[in-house]
């Protein structure tokens, strides 16, 4: 029997990336894995790759920055699956290039803010009488590496991310009382973002140095499936039954080997 054998799990920006291997991972172990992400016929394929390694999956489109297209997406899970365990947060916006703070425009900033924090605190607000009135539940927020280190030319993404820190604490102080379980994540991982920033630079530049930062201890950027998936398993699953209001490292070091 999986860690998740029979939860509800929703996964935001659930088609590729971080989010695409939490449900795999999330699929394996048991869960039905309610996976939504803004594109369509990129969700339609992870959904059915999901789908291949067994059980339940529910997809639809949505836009996280939508109040009407989250609460279509939830009612869909409690029409389908009745119920909503788990809920991860990782859906964000990414711009598509980097944007110096001297000359970033205030629309490029919100832009971070809406797709980061107010996203989470949307589906955090919907899913919450749910998990209230059947006594609990597992959050796991994505807040980032890229906030923490102040990655270079990320300053609304950054801003976002590290609000979502702030957010998770309080919701883990106020919604213990009904056994709900908050925490983050702060991972460092292979994304298309991280992929493209490799692609632009001047071939034998360093990708750690681009961005501001150091190499983490392990020397690599993790896998979404095999390094960053497992510890979000952990917290949804009752093994972390006590571990809530933490921000968890996904990075190899990098943070905590300073």
């Amino acid at each position: 029997m999986g860690k998740l054998e029979g939860k509800v799990a929703i996964i935001t920006g659930a088609s590729a990336g971080i989010g695409f291997g939490v449900a795999k991972r999330f699929a394996k172990e048991g869960a039905v894995v309610a996976m939504c992400s803004r594109t369509k016929s990129t969700l339609d394929k992870a959904a059915a790759k999901v789908a291949e390694i067994g059980g339940t999956v529910i997809h639809q489109t949505c836009d996280v920055t939508s109040n009407e297209e989250i609460n279509s997406f939830v009612e869909l899970v409690l029409e389908k699956a009745g119920t909503v365990d788990i809920l991860v947060n990782n859906a964000a916006y990414m711009p598509d290039g980097h944007y110096f703070l001297e000359s970033l425009e205030e629309e490029e900033y919100l832009a971070g803010i809406e797709g980061g924090i107010h996203s989470t605190y949307r589906f955090m607000k919907r899913v919450f009488p749910i998990m209230k009135e059947k006594g609990g539940g597992k959050i796991i927020n994505f807040s980032s590496i890229g906030g923490i280190r102040g990655v270079k030319g990320t300053a609304g993404y950054a801003a976002g991310k590290m609000a979502i820190v702030g957010i998770s604490r309080v919701a883990a102080n106020e919604w213990g009382q009904y056994g709900i379980n908050v925490n983050c994540v702060a991972p460092m991982s292979m994304t298309s973002g991280w992929s493209q920033l490799m692609d632009s630079l001047p071939e034998g530049s360093d990708p750690w140095e681009a961005v501001g930062t150091r190499s983490n201890a392990l020397g690599y950027v993790g896998d979404p499936e095999e390094d960053v998936a497992p510890p979000v398993v952990f917290l949804a699953s009752d093994d972390a039954k006590y571990i809530t209001g933490h921000l968890m490292p996904l990075d190899g070091g990098l943070i905590d080997l300073e």
